[in-house]
């Protein structure tokens, strides 16, 4: 008999756009992006996505498609306003 064992690992991610505010998530793990994706929250503004060029992106839950990958929720640092996405660095922490 085979035994299969799933490890999950916390990948926490900082993203930093070009006025210094940041971002944080923690990617979330392949066996629940399906059910991540049919559960898109009210209360989260930006997501950490791999978008339909192939690039890794951060977007606005407004701005989310069906062509979005969800890797990540992102919450602004201590509540913090973050603006602008674009010219984001992107960070494994």
């Amino acid at each position: 008999m085979e035994h299969y064992f799933v490890l999950q690992f916390v990948v926490k991610v900082k993203v930093t756009n070009f006025h210094g505010q940041t971002l944080y998530g923690n990617l979330i793990p392949d066996n629940t992006v399906i059910e991540n994706v049919k559960l898109v929250r009210e209360d989260v503004e930006w997501y950490l996505i791999y978008n339909n060029y192939g690039y890794v992106d951060v977007t606005r839950r407004l701005d989310l498609s069906a062509e979005h990958y969800l890797l990540a929720e992102m919450m602004p640092e201590n509540g913090k306003k973050f603006h602008d996405a674009a010219s984001c660095k992107i960070e494994i922490v």
